[in-house]
Protein backbone atom coordinates (compact mmCIF):
# COMPACT_ATOMS: atom_id res chain seq x y z
CA UNK A 1 0.00 0.00 0.00
CA UNK A 2 1.21 3.22 -0.85
CA UNK A 3 0.99 6.34 1.75
CA UNK A 4 1.15 9.29 0.07
CA UNK A 5 -1.55 8.04 -2.46
CA UNK A 6 -4.42 7.29 1.02
CA UNK A 7 -6.19 10.58 1.89
CA UNK A 8 -6.60 9.10 5.19
CA UNK A 9 -2.92 8.58 6.18
CA UNK A 10 -2.26 11.65 4.82
CA UNK A 11 -5.09 13.53 6.91
CA UNK A 12 -3.97 11.76 9.71
CA UNK A 13 -0.09 12.79 9.10
CA UNK A 14 -1.19 16.31 8.45
CA UNK A 15 -3.00 15.95 12.07
CA UNK A 16 -0.08 14.75 13.65
CA UNK A 17 1.86 17.53 12.66
CA UNK A 18 -0.51 20.49 13.78
CA UNK A 19 -0.66 18.54 17.04
CA UNK A 20 3.02 18.84 17.22
CA UNK A 21 3.32 22.25 15.90
CA UNK A 22 1.20 23.01 18.86
CA UNK A 23 2.82 21.55 21.24
CA UNK A 24 5.98 23.31 20.45
CA UNK A 25 4.20 26.55 20.67
CA UNK A 26 2.36 25.89 23.59
CA UNK A 27 4.88 23.36 25.81
CA UNK A 28 3.55 22.51 29.04
CA UNK A 29 6.73 20.60 28.95
CA UNK A 30 9.65 20.63 27.66
CA UNK A 31 9.49 17.91 24.66
CA UNK A 32 12.31 18.04 23.53
CA UNK A 33 11.91 13.98 21.77
CA UNK A 34 9.35 12.06 20.42
CA UNK A 35 8.68 9.91 23.47
CA UNK A 36 7.58 12.95 24.94
CA UNK A 37 4.50 13.54 23.21
CA UNK A 38 1.15 12.18 24.33
CA UNK A 39 0.39 8.65 23.01
CA UNK A 40 -1.69 9.27 19.73
CA UNK A 41 -3.75 7.22 18.72
CA UNK A 42 -4.89 7.36 14.56
CA UNK A 43 -8.67 7.53 14.00
CA UNK A 44 -7.56 5.59 10.85
CA UNK A 45 -5.87 2.75 12.70
CA UNK A 46 -9.62 2.55 14.95
CA UNK A 47 -11.08 2.69 12.11
CA UNK A 48 -9.33 -0.12 10.36
CA UNK A 49 -9.62 -2.23 13.83
CA UNK A 50 -13.24 -1.94 13.99
CA UNK A 51 -13.45 -2.93 10.24
CA UNK A 52 -11.46 -6.22 11.17
CA UNK A 53 -13.50 -6.70 13.59
CA UNK A 54 -17.00 -5.91 11.79
CA UNK A 55 -15.72 -7.81 9.09
CA UNK A 56 -15.12 -10.75 11.08
CA UNK A 57 -18.73 -11.68 12.07
CA UNK A 58 -19.56 -10.97 8.15
CA UNK A 59 -17.30 -14.26 7.04
CA UNK A 60 -18.69 -16.12 9.53
CA UNK A 61 -22.33 -15.10 8.09
CA UNK A 62 -21.35 -15.88 4.81
CA UNK A 63 -19.63 -19.16 6.10
CA UNK A 64 -23.45 -20.04 7.34
CA UNK A 65 -24.97 -18.76 4.23
CA UNK A 66 -22.85 -21.07 2.23
CA UNK A 67 -22.75 -23.90 4.23
CA UNK A 68 -26.69 -23.76 4.42
CA UNK A 69 -26.59 -23.33 0.60
CA UNK A 70 -24.17 -26.89 0.29
CA UNK A 71 -26.84 -28.29 2.84
CA UNK A 72 -29.86 -27.65 0.75
CA UNK A 73 -28.85 -28.33 -2.44
CA UNK A 74 -27.37 -31.58 -0.83
CA UNK A 75 -30.98 -32.69 0.54
CA UNK A 76 -32.21 -31.55 -2.75
CA UNK A 77 -29.95 -34.19 -4.73
CA UNK A 78 -30.80 -36.72 -2.12
CA UNK A 79 -34.67 -36.20 -2.22
CA UNK A 80 -34.36 -36.56 -6.11
CA UNK A 81 -32.12 -38.98 -6.60
CA UNK A 82 -33.07 -41.09 -4.00
CA UNK A 83 -36.19 -41.70 -5.42
CA UNK A 84 -34.82 -42.65 -8.54
CA UNK A 85 -32.89 -45.33 -6.96
CA UNK A 86 -35.47 -46.90 -4.83
CA UNK A 87 -37.35 -46.80 -8.46
CA UNK A 88 -34.75 -48.54 -10.04
CA UNK A 89 -34.05 -50.82 -7.51
CA UNK A 90 -37.82 -51.86 -7.21
CA UNK A 91 -37.84 -52.28 -11.03
CA UNK A 92 -34.62 -54.51 -10.97
CA UNK A 93 -36.81 -56.49 -7.65
CA UNK A 94 -39.64 -56.46 -10.12
CA UNK A 95 -37.35 -58.16 -13.22
CA UNK A 96 -35.92 -60.57 -11.08
CA UNK A 97 -38.77 -61.31 -9.28
CA UNK A 98 -40.65 -61.71 -13.00
CA UNK A 99 -37.75 -63.66 -14.14
CA UNK A 100 -38.19 -65.77 -10.92
CA UNK A 101 -42.14 -66.24 -12.00
CA UNK A 102 -41.10 -67.44 -15.07
CA UNK A 103 -39.25 -69.78 -13.77
CA UNK A 104 -40.81 -70.52 -11.63
CA UNK A 105 -43.90 -71.23 -13.94
CA UNK A 106 -41.50 -73.08 -16.05
CA UNK A 107 -40.48 -75.18 -13.45
CA UNK A 108 -44.04 -75.73 -12.59
CA UNK A 109 -44.97 -76.82 -15.96
CA UNK A 110 -42.40 -79.45 -16.19
CA UNK A 111 -43.28 -80.25 -12.40
CA UNK A 112 -46.80 -81.13 -13.86
CA UNK A 113 -45.29 -82.66 -17.03
CA UNK A 114 -43.56 -84.93 -14.99
CA UNK A 115 -46.27 -85.49 -12.54
CA UNK A 116 -48.15 -86.81 -15.80
CA UNK A 117 -45.52 -88.26 -17.09
CA UNK A 118 -45.05 -90.25 -13.38
CA UNK A 119 -48.57 -91.39 -13.34
CA UNK A 120 -48.21 -92.19 -17.59
CA UNK A 121 -44.98 -93.60 -16.93
CA UNK A 122 -45.98 -95.56 -13.82
CA UNK A 123 -48.24 -97.21 -16.84
CA UNK A 124 -45.90 -95.89 -19.71
CA UNK A 125 -48.56 -97.24 -22.32
CA UNK A 126 -51.81 -95.10 -22.25
CA UNK A 127 -54.40 -96.56 -24.83
CA UNK A 128 -57.69 -93.99 -25.25
CA UNK A 129 -60.38 -95.34 -28.01
CA UNK A 130 -63.45 -93.64 -29.65
CA UNK A 131 -66.20 -95.82 -31.34
CA UNK A 132 -68.78 -93.92 -33.43
CA UNK A 133 -70.43 -97.83 -34.07
CA UNK A 134 -71.09 -101.13 -31.34
CA UNK A 135 -67.77 -102.79 -32.01
CA UNK A 136 -67.00 -105.95 -29.47
CA UNK A 137 -63.45 -105.56 -28.33
CA UNK A 138 -61.43 -108.10 -26.68
CA UNK A 139 -57.80 -106.47 -25.40
CA UNK A 140 -55.38 -108.34 -23.33
CA UNK A 141 -53.10 -105.77 -20.75
CA UNK A 142 -49.77 -107.06 -19.94
CA UNK A 143 -50.36 -110.69 -21.12
CA UNK A 144 -52.13 -111.06 -17.32
CA UNK A 145 -55.43 -109.15 -17.29
CA UNK A 146 -58.13 -109.70 -20.09
CA UNK A 147 -61.62 -107.79 -20.67
CA UNK A 148 -63.95 -108.62 -23.19
CA UNK A 149 -66.82 -106.26 -23.72
CA UNK A 150 -68.74 -104.14 -26.49
CA UNK A 151 -68.09 -100.56 -26.51
CA UNK A 152 -71.12 -98.43 -27.06
CA UNK A 153 -70.97 -95.53 -29.73
CA UNK A 154 -70.21 -91.91 -29.39
CA UNK A 155 -67.77 -92.40 -26.11
CA UNK A 156 -64.19 -92.69 -25.14
CA UNK A 157 -62.44 -95.65 -23.57
CA UNK A 158 -59.09 -95.85 -22.27
CA UNK A 159 -56.44 -98.74 -20.84
CA UNK A 160 -53.46 -98.09 -19.81
CA UNK A 161 -50.13 -101.18 -19.39
CA UNK A 162 -46.66 -101.06 -18.43
CA UNK A 163 -45.41 -103.14 -21.36
CA UNK A 164 -48.30 -104.29 -23.82
CA UNK A 165 -51.68 -104.62 -24.77
CA UNK A 166 -52.72 -107.28 -27.03
CA UNK A 167 -56.01 -106.67 -29.12
CA UNK A 168 -58.97 -108.35 -31.34
CA UNK A 169 -61.67 -106.25 -31.99
CA UNK A 170 -64.58 -106.25 -35.29
CA UNK A 171 -66.00 -103.27 -37.46
CA UNK A 172 -62.95 -102.04 -38.03
CA UNK A 173 -63.98 -99.10 -39.47
CA UNK A 174 -65.93 -97.41 -36.21
CA UNK A 175 -63.14 -97.45 -33.94
CA UNK A 176 -59.66 -95.35 -33.36
CA UNK A 177 -56.84 -95.89 -31.40
CA UNK A 178 -54.79 -93.30 -29.57
CA UNK A 179 -51.26 -94.28 -27.95
CA UNK A 180 -50.23 -91.63 -25.43
CA UNK A 181 -52.27 -89.33 -27.49
CA UNK A 182 -51.40 -90.09 -30.83
CA UNK A 183 -53.62 -91.50 -33.39
CA UNK A 184 -52.79 -94.86 -34.53
CA UNK A 185 -53.87 -96.21 -38.03
CA UNK A 186 -56.43 -98.88 -38.21
CA UNK A 187 -55.47 -102.20 -37.77
CA UNK A 188 -57.87 -103.49 -40.93
CA UNK A 189 -60.15 -102.74 -43.04
CA UNK A 190 -63.45 -101.19 -42.35
CA UNK A 191 -65.95 -104.05 -42.18
CA UNK A 192 -63.01 -106.58 -40.54
CA UNK A 193 -62.13 -107.60 -37.92
CA UNK A 194 -58.49 -107.04 -36.13
CA UNK A 195 -57.17 -110.06 -34.64
CA UNK A 196 -54.30 -110.25 -32.12
CA UNK A 197 -52.81 -106.69 -32.44
CA UNK A 198 -49.68 -106.37 -30.28
CA UNK A 199 -49.08 -102.84 -28.70
CA UNK A 200 -45.30 -102.58 -27.21
CA UNK A 201 -43.18 -99.38 -26.22
CA UNK A 202 -41.51 -100.93 -29.66
CA UNK A 203 -44.24 -100.45 -32.11
CA UNK A 204 -47.21 -102.07 -33.40
CA UNK A 205 -47.24 -105.61 -34.71
CA UNK A 206 -50.28 -106.29 -36.72
CA UNK A 207 -51.43 -110.80 -37.29
CA UNK A 208 -50.32 -111.86 -40.25
CA UNK A 209 -54.38 -113.60 -40.25
CA UNK A 210 -55.93 -110.35 -38.64
CA UNK A 211 -57.23 -108.50 -41.87
CA UNK A 212 -58.10 -111.72 -43.50
CA UNK A 213 -60.38 -113.62 -40.87
CA UNK A 214 -63.81 -112.62 -42.54
CA UNK A 215 -62.55 -113.04 -45.75
CA UNK A 216 -60.88 -116.50 -44.98
CA UNK A 217 -64.09 -117.61 -43.43
CA UNK A 218 -66.19 -116.53 -46.53
CA UNK A 219 -63.51 -118.56 -49.31
CA UNK A 220 -63.87 -121.64 -46.93
CA UNK A 221 -67.31 -121.25 -47.27
CA UNK A 222 -67.26 -120.73 -50.90
CA UNK A 223 -64.41 -124.00 -51.35
CA UNK A 224 -67.25 -125.91 -49.45
CA UNK A 225 -70.04 -124.79 -51.94
CA UNK A 226 -67.86 -125.88 -55.05
CA UNK A 227 -67.36 -129.15 -53.53
CA UNK A 228 -69.87 -131.46 -55.92
CA UNK A 229 -72.64 -132.73 -53.00
CA UNK A 230 -72.83 -136.23 -51.85
CA UNK A 231 -75.13 -138.26 -53.66
CA UNK A 232 -78.06 -140.14 -51.37
CA UNK A 233 -78.24 -143.17 -51.29
CA UNK A 234 -81.08 -144.94 -53.90
CA UNK A 235 -82.51 -147.81 -53.55
CA UNK A 236 -81.71 -150.38 -56.22
CA UNK A 237 -83.58 -153.05 -57.78
CA UNK A 238 -83.79 -156.57 -56.95
CA UNK A 239 -84.04 -158.63 -59.67
CA UNK A 240 -85.82 -161.93 -59.30
CA UNK A 241 -83.64 -165.15 -59.37
CA UNK A 242 -85.20 -167.88 -60.70
CA UNK A 243 -83.73 -171.51 -60.83
CA UNK A 244 -82.87 -173.35 -63.85
CA UNK A 245 -84.31 -176.10 -64.23
CA UNK A 246 -82.21 -178.99 -66.05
Amino acid sequence: MQIDDDPDYIAAFEEFTSELKQAKNNPSKDATNIGDLKEYTSPIQAKKTEKIFRSSPILNTNFLIYSGIVLFLIVIIIITFFPLRKTTNSENNNTINSNNNNSTLEIKDNNDNSMLSFFKGSDSLHLKVTVTDSVWMNITIDSAQRSNSILLPNKEYEWSAKNSFTITHGNAGSIKFFLNGKELEPFAKPGYIAKNVRITREGIFLSPSAPDSIKKARAKRKIDNSTPPIRSIEPTEIEEIRPKLK
